[in-house]
Parts: C-alpha cells; structure tokens; sequence
C-alpha cells in the first residue's frame, strides 16, 4: 500500500488526484480530513496509526518552518516508518543547485538520514524551482506593470504539474528507482525576464535595484535579523575592548614618552663624553685635565622673580663656573642670543620669561635671599620638556654645590680626572639614562591600578555580552549542526568570531592611541623639544590577550552547551 502525505498542499493534491480511485493507495494529512489518515509530524504519536499497512511512502516535505523544527517532522516521520516496517521512502526534496537557500539545510539533512537507515529503500526526488513562482511575479500593479527581482538571472524552472507526474511514477514503481537521486529541473535555463516578457508580449525595462527597493526601504527581512543582532553584539564586544587599549596605549605610551623625551633632551644639550654627578662635587681644575680636555662644572640654584606687584616666582636654574667651557660644550635650544656672552652681570633665560629679549634686564633675588640684582638677558632658550631654566654664573648663586661636571676630550686620562671629583663618571648617554627612567615605582604603580580597573570592567562586560548573545544562537548552532558541522568547528567559528570582535577593538584601540600620542608629538615639536614617541607594545599586548581570552571562553562555553 502507497501512502502520500501532504495532500492538501499544492504538489501533494497534485499527486492525489492522479492517484485517485486506486484502492492500494491512502492519502494523509495533517487535520485527518475526510477519506485521509490523519498524519501529523508535530504530533508523533499519531504516526503508528498512520502507517499502519504501508509499504511505500510518498514523503512531501514537511513544509514551512525552522530548519530544527523541519527536521524534527522528518526525524519522526522516518523513525515511525521504519518502527511501522515500511519499505520504501520516497521523498520530494530540494534540487543541488538550492543549496545556497536558507531552508535547504533540513532537506540535505533529510537525505543523509535517509542513506543511514538500514531498514529503508529510499529514492530522493530533488525538485527545481516552480514555474509557478513566475506567474506570481508576473501578476501586475495597479499600474498594470509587472516588476520583480529577475535581473539577468536565468531560471531553469519546472512545472508542479510535471513534479506530481514523477512522484506518481517513483511511488508507484518504487523497487526500479530504489536508492537513486533525481535532479528534476527545466530543461533549459532561459533569461527570466525577457523569457516573462516575451510570453506576455510586454516591453521589458531593467530597473536600478536601488530604485526598485525604494518603496521598502526601513523594512527588513527576518533572515536578516541574526545579522543585525550579531553586528550590534560585535560593536558592544568592541567598544570596551578599544578603550581598555587605547586607554593601556595613552596612558602608559604618554608618561614613557614625555620620560624618553626628557632623558633625550639633556644628552642633546651637551657635547660632553662623559658627565660627572653627585653632591657637593670638588672642582677639577684645568691644571688636572690632560692637553685637550674641556670640563664644565655647573651646580643647581634657584631664582626669584617678581611677576606682578605682589607675587614672585621661583625658578630652577643652573650656575656656571666655566662660562668659556660651559659655552663650548653646551648644546642648548638658542632661539636668540650667544651663550659665549655669559657673565657675572648677565643671565641667559627661557621663553617663558615676562622679560626675555636680547638686552632687556630681569630683576631677581638669589638663593640665599640676597638681592635684587638686576641682569641683562644675554641669550633665549626655547621652552622645551621644563628643564631649560636660567642659567646664571656662580658670582649669582653663592654657597650652591656643584652637582654635575660636563667633561670632553682627553680620553681616559679625564675619566681618572674626573673620578678625583668624589662624583659618579658616566657616559654622556649613560647620565642621561639614568637621570630619566622610564617611570618611577609609584608612578608606574598608579597606572597599573587604574589600568586594571578598566580591564576589571572590561572584563565583566565581554563576558556579559557574549554569554547573553551566543546564548541566544541556539537555533542557529543548530542548523550548523544539521548541516554537518562538528562541534569543534562550531566552536571555531563562535571564538573566531570573538576573536575578530576583540582584534577590531584592539586595532580601533591602537588608532586612538596613535593619535593621541601623535598629539602629544606635535605639542613637544611646538614646545621645540624632540620627539621621542614610545608605544607601550607589551602592556598594550597584555591587555588585548586578557580581553581576547576572556572573549573566548565567553563564547565558547554557552556554545560547547548549546551543541551538546
């Protein structure tokens, strides 16, 4: 006995009524109208009956749903079957070329539990496109215009008409065609739309697509709601992501950066090979240097300068002892000036200076509180990173120790020289290095707190956000599932996709923090100090692999759950 399934659908009625008044054949449907069985895959416990009988089966796909919900429909037709012993399934699927379609994952699925089951002959009947669909393209507006999405594709379309003819003749002659795959389409494929236009005897103008999707813009399809869903999970996977970067970039880029800077300003500001520092150095003096050996000593004061009726300001500056030697080997931003005019009646100064032109005089008081003594202005000094304070001669800093010896020339004859200051002899670079790490403890320590709060609030975000959205991809996992994916590469698409969140927010991250310390470059060049820019690679680093871990483990734990 043949049972069809589905014929109150438009191929199934197709397919009953060639078979009517044949006693060896029963028809099913899923309300049980009269004269059929009553055959509803949503409710297996209907199908025993069903089947009762049967030794071939005309399966009509299960229609319209979900890809999890279709093959739920066909698992249990085909399991009743095999229970109910029926022999042979015949089953109307979708042709090779759809597979591109979103509803064809349950007909491939179908076809491989098919070729599983060891108690079934089964033959798969691949249909094409309906003919049909055309005439529902073809019915005109208002305007009596005829416009649908045909473009230069071309259709190699079959009529329902010729699918029931074969379905009739495999069901009915099961045992010739067991175990065979029928592609049934047109025979030719021709262009859709001048095809429809010359049958309708109709003038055929291609339309923009822009202008033939005008009408429904702001729609949008359902299977383009998981995209949107997915791209608005990405952007909130992002976001944090970019400021924990740019925020490890900035942060630590800029202190290390201003600190390089500074450590790169004072070795350009000397000529020196080797610079002493201590306190309360002793004067080496010319008679201990060897034949072509120069020594700057300079110790460290303060100035005061009136600025307004009422206030006074202090400035860190620099004594000379040598203004012939310290002329030599001084290597300062001047703007304006000669160094080389230094003296005990004049001062070399800053731009920011109220007085700082060639030949005016700065009235100021000296350390020990003496004063005021009024100066000439002798050279300008660009403002640089701060440290280009007054520099004044030792006759205007009285009692201040020496702190520091710039010394060329002489090799080591002056290092042994040097040595008999009680100082530390460095290289000129080594001095510069020294006197500018790269942050100090506490410093350093200050930012790795605020760093690690935000990496604790990013951390907490990313793995609300991906719990929440790939918790909500069940459906979707699924149909992966039932395609044929495994586990493991679901997991790989799930996490790769993380992965691709986080690293467009590291990158985003990254971009910001060039720009920033881009800023911070172009305000030293104005300020006339060098630019020594670093990127903190391992801190930055360090925070993209925390976020990127997490993101993976967020992703892939409600994943590895959901493809159980």
């Amino acid at each position: 006995m043949l049972l069809v399934t589905g014929v109150s659908g438009a191929l199934g009625s197709l397919v009953a009524a060639r078979l009517a008044g044949r006693a060896d054949v029963v028809l099913g449907t899923r309300a049980g109208l009269p004269g059929t069985r009553r055959v509803d895959f949503d409710a297996p416990e209907t199908l025993p009956e069903a089947f009762a009988g049967v030794g071939t089966l005309l399966l009509v796909s299960a229609g319209y749903g979900e890809d999890d919900t279709v093959v739920a429909r066909h698992e249990a037709a085909i399991s009743a079957a095999e229970r109910a012993g029926v022999r042979h399934l015949v089953y109307t699927s979708l042709s090779g070329d759809g597979d591109h379609l979103a509803y064809s994952l349950a007909h491939r699925w179908t076809e491989r539990r098919l070729r599983r089951s060891t108690t079934l002959d089964w033959t798969i009947l691949r249909n094409g496109l309906y003919a049909e669909l055309l005439a529902g393209i073809a019915a005109p507006d208002a305007e009596n215009r005829i416009t649908g999405p045909l473009g230069e594709g071309r259709l190699a379309a079959v009529a329902r008409e010729d699918l029931a003819d074969v379905a009739v003749s495999v069901a009915t002659d099961p045992a010739a065609h067991r175990g065979r795959v029928y592609e049934l389409v047109g025979e030719r494929p021709p262009s859709a739309a001048p095809s429809l236009a010359a049958a309708l005897g109709a003038d055929l103008r291609p339309a923009a697509a822009a202008a033939a999707r005008a009408p429904s813009r702001g729609r949008c399809a359902s299977g383009a709601v998981p995209l949107v869903q997915r791209a608005d999970a990405g952007r909130r996977l992002a976001a944090p992501v970019l400021v924990t970067v740019a925020l490890a970039g900035t942060l630590f880029g800029s202190a290390a950066s201003v600190t390089r800077t500074r450590g790169v300003e004072a070795r350009e500001q000397t000529a020196a090979q080797y610079v002493v520092s201590g306190e309360d150095l002793k004067e080496v003096g010319p008679s201990a240097l060897p034949d072509g050996a120069v020594a700057s000593p300079t110790a460290s004061t303060s100035l005061f300068v009136r600025d307004g009726a009422e206030a006074v300001v202090k400035y860190g500056a620099r004594a000379v002892a040598d203004p012939a030697a310290f002329a030599e080997l001084a290597r300062l931003p001047v703007v304006a000036g000669d160094l080389r005019d230094l003296d005990d009646r004049s001062i070399v100064v800053n731009e920011e200076f109220e007085r700082h032109r060639i030949g005016e005089t700065v009235e100021i008081w000296r350390a020990d509180g003496s004063g005021p003594v009024r100066l000439r202005v002798v050279a300008v000094l660009a403002l640089g990173t701060g440290d280009n304070g007054p520099y004044v001669t030792r006759a205007n800093a009285p009692g201040a120790p020496l702190d520091r010896i710039d010394a060329s020339g002489g090799g080591a004859a002056t290092v042994r020289a040097l040595e008999a200051s009680g100082g530390t002899v460095r290289t000129a670079g080594a001095w510069a290095a020294a006197g500018h790490p790269e942050s100090g403890p506490q410093a350093r320590l200050g930012m790795i707190l605020v760093l690690g709060i935000a990496l604790v609030y990013t951390v907490i975000g990313l793995a609300n956000t991906l719990l929440m959205a790939t918790s909500v991809r069940g459906g979707e996992l699924a149909s992966l599932r039932l395609a044929g994916a495994t586990r493991a590469q679901i997991l790989r698409v799930v996490t790769g996709e993380a992965v691709l969140a986080t690293a467009i927010g590291a990158l985003l991250g990254l971009a910001v923090t060039a720009a920033v310390l881009g800023t911070l470059g172009a305000g030293l060049a104005a300020l006339s100090a060098p630019v020594a820019l670093v990127l903190p690679w391992a801190t930055v680093g360090a925070a993209a692999g925390v976020c990127a871990a997490v993101a993976v483990a967020a992703s892939a734990l409600p994943a590895w759950r959901l493809t159980r």
